[in-house]
């Protein structure tokens, strides 16, 4: 009897943990399993149609129909090339040897009046017979004696001048030219990014106003995704008709789906079209691969369209980036609190299929802001806002 009851409750332990280990398989695969997709694409005359058929976490099959202009796809696709960009850069040479030259002509005009001006005053103390002659038009000047004064004494005076002249026009120098690389940083924070603006490229610089001009120079996210909005219009179309009677985390969660199910790649001019690490959304599309940077581009712009009133992050850490939505956090959700205000974090980049509010592992120590540092967090205006 007591051999019967051991193997029961043995066969009821087992089960129990048969079960267990069943629940943890399927939430484990509702966040690792990897996307499947497969993609077709029909060029028409004006048009192009696009067909994706992926799975959801659910299991679930889906199919993507959209049809996307093929000038905004040729516009996008020469948006982001080397070539671009080296013409971009030569701009920005230009612009900064410019405003060298200009505010250097300053310094030089600022300097050499100051100089005159000493020189005069030091005119007005000096010893009948003795005299200094300034050129108004730069910093020239010499003194000299009427014979007056015995030649010994007037030397002695005429070296004192001088020596007393060449360390004030050396302080003068060194003062003026600080101002100069002030100025200079100064004028080159003002005007440097308009070379850029517009371009869908920003412009970053040293925060300790560095005289040396370190920048550097990135794609504007913010720009590409409210550029990019109205162009992805089609797609986020489709997804709303897929989509609808669903929760909006649940839209949210076929959009990420969908993003994941596209091929992760760094495109790194595997294509043969000049193309950086990055492409617009769509690019992304056509080409049918992308970075997260790139998916997360997109969807924030795909989500301006379905949720015009959502509030989105697009957040950047060393070597990653995702995006994290003002979305009511349910409990076990991934959040990054900004302002006081939490956001739940989508990470559309795959190829796992993570739900909304599961961050990748390289995000995760990024949550917590106080111990590790964001490169950039960017807020992405609402749909309503151009």
């Amino acid at each position: 009897m007591f051999k019967k009851l051991s193997a029961v409750r043995f066969s009821l332990f087992a089960l129990i943990i048969i079960l267990l280990a069943g629940l943890n398989l399927l939430n484990s695969a509702s966040v690792t399993a990897a996307a499947k997709q497969t993609f077709h694409k029909t060029r028409q005359a004006k048009n192009t149609v696009f067909t994706y058929r992926f799975t959801t976490a659910n299991g679930r099959q889906n199919q993507l129909v959209f049809m996307l202009d093929n000038n905004l796809l040729e516009e996008s696709a020469n948006r982001f090339t080397r070539t671009r960009r080296r013409a971009l850069s030569s701009q920005a040479r230009e612009k900064l040897q410019q405003i060298y030259e200009r505010t250097n002509i300053l310094y030089k005009n600022k300097l050499q009046k100051e100089f005159r001006l000493y020189l005069k005053s030091q005119s007005e103390k000096l010893p009948e017979g003795i005299s200094i002659t300034v050129n108004d038009d730069n910093a020239d000047w010499s003194i000299s004696s009427d014979g007056q004064i015995p030649v010994h004494q007037s030397k002695r005076i005429i070296t004192k001048i001088k020596n007393r002249a060449d360390k004030k026009w050396r302080s003068l120098t060194t003062a003026n030219r600080k101002r100069f690389d002030l100025a200079r940083v100064k004028v080159a924070y003002r005007e440097l990014p308009q070379v850029y603006k517009k371009q869908f490229y920003s412009v970053r610089f040293k925060k300790d106003n560095s005289i040396n001009l370190q920048l550097t120079v990135r794609v504007d996210f913010i720009q590409v995704i409210m550029h990019d909005t109205d162009k992805l219009r089609p797609v986020s179309d489709a997804i709303a008709l897929q989509t609808q009677g669903m929760a909006k985390r649940e839209v949210i969660n076929y959009a990420l789906h969908f993003l994941q199910s596209i091929p992760y790649s760094r495109l790194k001019s595997r294509d043969g079209k000049g193309l950086l690490g990055f492409v617009a959304p769509l690019t992304l599309l056509d080409l049918n691969r992308g970075d997260c940077d790139t998916k997360s581009t997109a969807l924030a712009a795909l989500l301006r369209n379905l949720f015009p009133t959502l509030k989105m992050k697009m957040v950047l850490v060393p070597g990653h980036a995702f995006v994290a939505i003002d979305l009511p956090a349910r409990r076990g959700d991934d959040t990054l609190v900004v302002e006081g205000h939490r956001y739940v974090v989508v990470e559309p980049t795959g190829p796992s299929l993570a739900p909304v509010g599961v961050a990748h592992a390289v995000s995760k120590p990024y949550l917590h802001r106080k111990k590790n540092k964001i490169e950039y967090l960017l807020s992405v205006p609402t749909g309503l806002q151009v």
